[in-house]
């Protein structure tokens, strides 16, 4: 099997977990999900690597942003203690915080899949309130 065929059959059984027929890669394979409005998660096979990158934007920060802000996104992200084994970053240009995991494909254990999604929601609903409190916002 292709990894790019692995990687839409682990899309497609995704969808069935969470009753979405049909769910997808589009035509630039990507695929994105709304998790009760609290995670909006992109899957994205990148070909040319071999990956199938599953990230979230859970906030944004301004220039200025404070260094209390940066120290937590950092301190996350060391040995990944805060992030589940994601990574967290800031899009220089529209200061976005992305939470970003990579699934090198073909999968070594593929039945691990939805776990590795499911925990990664919950990171990234995590995150996106701890940046908004991090930011003084309700």
């Amino acid at each position: 099997m292709s990894r790019l065929k692995e990687a839409k059959k682990l899309i497609t059984q995704l969808g069935d977990t969470l009753n979405i027929t049909g769910l997808a890669f589009d035509e630039n394979n990507l695929c994105v999900l709304s998790f009760d409005g609290a995670a909006i998660v992109t899957l994205q096979y990148n070909d040319a690597a071999d990956l199938l990158l599953v990230h979230s934007c859970v906030g944004t920060v301004k220039p200025d942003v404070t260094s209390a802000v940066l120290m937590e996104l950092l301190s996350a992200n060391c040995y990944w203690q805060g992030t589940q084994g994601a990574t967290l970053g800031i899009e220089k240009e529209g200061g976005l915080v992305i939470l970003a995991y990579s699934i090198p494909m073909p999968m070594a254990q593929p039945n691990q899949f939805q776990d590795i999604i499911a925990t990664f929601v919950e990171v990234a609903r995590e995150w996106t309130l701890k940046i908004r409190e991090l930011k003084g916002e309700k």
